[in-house]
């Protein structure tokens, strides 16, 4: 059974995932596509200037100041066919 956020759910199970591929496949095999036709794109996110995210503070000091952590990140996005034969790079 699928895990639910309110009425989204976050995943469609093993038997959801099977049936598409099997009606997937079909519709490929139907059309006459090639695995050079099949593409898939991918992101990745790199938080590059974050720091820890606590402090350290003497006991002399009553309190220490919070810092904010840096939302700067670099996102890149790799895309593929199914046979290897072509990829684009994406920064």
């Amino acid at each position: 059974m699928a895990d639910t956020i309110g009425s989204e759910s976050l995943s469609g199970g093993k038997n959801s995932a099977h049936k598409f591929k099997e009606t997937f496949l079909q519709h490929v095999e139907e059309e006459g596509y090639s695995r050079d036709d099949a593409y898939i794109i991918d992101e990745t996110r790199v938080n590059w200037k974050a720091l820890p995210r606590k402090t350290l503070a003497s006991k002399r000091e009553s309190t220490a100041p919070g810092l904010k952590v840096s939302k700067e990140r670099v996102t890149d996005m790799a895309c593929a066919n199914a046979s290897g034969t072509h990829a684009l790079h994406c920064l």
